[in-house]
C-alpha cells in the first residue's frame, strides 16, 4: 500500500468492544470489524448503537461493516438495526458479505426490514468504499 494511500485510510479513534470494533477513518468512513464467529443479538446490536455514538460524536457518518467469515446477526437484532432510531449515526451503510448465509440475511434486511437508509451488500472493501466515498 502507498503511503498516501495508507494515511487517507488511517484510524484516527477507535472503539472496541468484545464482538466488534469501530475504527473512525481519516477519510471519514467508520469501519465496523467483526471476530470470525461473532453473533449479535438484540443486547449486542444496541451495544453497537452506543459505541457508534460515541465514535462519531452523534454526527451521521458513512459505515462499512466487515464482518468476520462466519459472523450472524439474529431476526431481533436485524430488525433493530432497520428502525429510524438505529440508524441515526449512519447516512449510509455497506456491508461487506463473505458466504451465502450473510447474503441471504443482507438481502432480507433490504428487502424486507428496509432500513430508511442507504445500504448495499458487497463482495470487496474497495468496491464498498467506493460507492461510500461517492456519496460524500
Amino acid at each position: 500500500m502507498e503511503a498516501a494511500e495508507w494515511k487517507a485510510n488511517s484510524v484516527v479513534k477507535q472503539v472496541d468492544h468484545s464482538l466488534f470494533n469501530l475504527q473512525l477513518r481519516s477519510d471519514g468512513i467508520v469501519q465496523m470489524n467483526t471476530g470470525e464467529e461473532a453473533y449479535f443479538g438484540i443486547k449486542d446490536a444496541k451495544e453497537y448503537l452506543t459505541a457508534l455514538e460515541e465514535i462519531t460524536g452523534g454526527i451521521p457518518h458513512l459505515i462499512l461493516k466487515v464482518p468476520g467469515e462466519h459472523a450472524m446477526v439474529d431476526s431481533d437484532a436485524r430488525s433493530f438495526m432497520a428502525e429510524p432510531e438505529a440508524l441515526k449515526f449512519s447516512i449510509a451503510e455497506a456491508v461487506i458479505v463473505k458466504n451465502m448465509a450473510q447474503r441471504i440475511i443482507g438481502n432480507f434486511y433490504i428487502k424486507f426490514d428496509k432500513p430508511d437508509k442507504p445500504v448495499r451488500l458487497f463482495d470487496s472493501i474497495e468496491e464498498a468504499e467506493k460507492w461510500l466515498l461517492s456519496l460524500n
